[in-house]
């Protein structure tokens, strides 16, 4: 009996050894990626070198690479550009937190999963498209990217968290898509580029200073002449009179004219124009399941006239 607890000792690390995956390395131009594989599929979690530029593998030891680590490429200050992997699903929390050189970095279009500040203090990301499959912008995700200026939700995102967009000073344009249930405090906070805001009937839920709030003296204070635009006894209607901001009511057809500054005096949009705008947006909404991503393509082009 005396032995048994030695038996247990020897039992207790083999299966540690056998079931817990230990980090490998693989190297792909002169990079050398750290990563672990767990039940068949490869998950990154590091890179011995700050490159500029990396391209993550699609395979590692014959299994698909599906998702990037929590932290695996954080202050990585050199990396500027990254070339994601179609196989990719996961991209983990803080995976890319304070890449501050980071410009380019096209997610893939079967991501389904974005991490908590997974590109917080990207502050040279200007754009990123965001593939359809995601449901969520989780919190902090984008928070401090200050020269992002524009950024599309797709219909499937239902969440943006709390401080999604926090901090992204020169952020202007920004279309909501109409799926979208919920708006987590501050998502947009301290983003003084943005002047109008279409939110859809389909939002129930907006957090505290989630839209139109900047810095002030006492914490927050709503910026000057921001309008919220929107369908009539909509939640977005409710915020903004609660918190002051100006609004208007108007159908889904006229979102396209509360994603522009129509007061700036740089502006010229004709009745032609408003006509041809119109009417696109009423194609849209009727034929939206099948023609929406040609329309909205189209779309973009009149609003950027």
């Amino acid at each position: 009996m005396r032995y048994l607890p030695k038996f247990f000792i020897v039992c207790f690390a083999v299966f540690c050894l056998l079931c817990i995956p230990s980090a490998d390395t693989y190297a792909e131009d002169d990079v050398q990626f750290l990563y672990t594989i767990i039940g068949g599929k490869a998950i990154i979690t590091g890179c011995e070198q700050d490159a500029e530029f990396i391209e993550i593998p699609s395979v590692i030891e014959s299994c698909p690479v599906t998702e990037i680590g929590s932290r695996a490429f954080s202050n990585h200050s050199a990396l500027k550009r990254v070339i994601f992997p179609e196989t990719l699903r996961k991209i983990g929390d803080y995976s890319f937190y304070a890449c501050y050189s980071l410009e380019t970095a096209n997610l893939p279009s079967e991501l389904e999963k974005l991490g908590e500040g997974a590109f917080c203090g990207c502050t040279q990301l200007a754009y990123m498209g965001l593939p359809e499959k995601l449901t969520e912008i989780p919190d902090s995700c984008f928070r401090a990217c200050t020269n992002m200026t524009e950024t599309e939700i797709p219909w499937g995102v239902k969440k943006i968290g709390s401080y999604s967009f926090s901090g992204c000073t020169k952020l202007g344009y920004v279309s909501l898509g109409g799926g979208l249930e919920k708006v987590g405090e501050r998502a947009f906070f301290m983003c003084g580029e943005l002047r109008n805001v279409y939110i859809p009937s389909s939002v129930k839920e907006i957090g505290r200073e989630a839209f139109g709030f900047i810095p002030s003296n006492d914490g927050a204070a709503v910026k000057n002449g921001f309008r919220i635009f929107g369908c009539s006894d909509a939640t977005a209607q409710k915020y903004a009179e609660f918190n002051g901001i100006e609004y208007h009511s108007a159908p889904d057809a006229l979102k396209v004219l509360a994603m522009h500054d129509l007061s700036a005096p740089a502006v010229k949009i004709s009745e032609r124009t408003v006509l041809i705008v119109l009417f696109s947006f009423i194609i849209l909404y009727a034929l939206k399941n099948k023609y929406r991503k040609k329309l909205k393509k189209l779309r973009k082009v009149f609003i950027r006239q």
